[in-house]
């Protein structure tokens, strides 16, 4: 495996694949860019949520009413 995308030489030219180019696309997707994506709304949640108005906390006020019901 030459180009280390984890796709054996024999299987890459078999395949019409050129086994110097790095043509794992599930492993970019899967392991790189897919998570990528999902942590994103996660961080932006975290880092400006805090910093919103009152007023659009809305989780906040939930969480506030279900504590005082309880």
């Amino acid at each position: 495996d030459t180009d280390k995308d984890g796709l054996l030489d024999g299987w890459e030219v078999e395949n019409g694949h050129d086994p110097l180019k790095w043509d794992n696309w599930a492993k970019l997707f899967g392991l790189y860019l897919l998570p990528l994506w999902l942590a994103l709304p996660v961080l932006t949640y975290v880092l400006f949520y805090k910093h919103l108005p009152p007023k659009y906390q809305i989780f906040k006020k939930q969480a506030k009413q279900k504590s005082a019901q309880d």
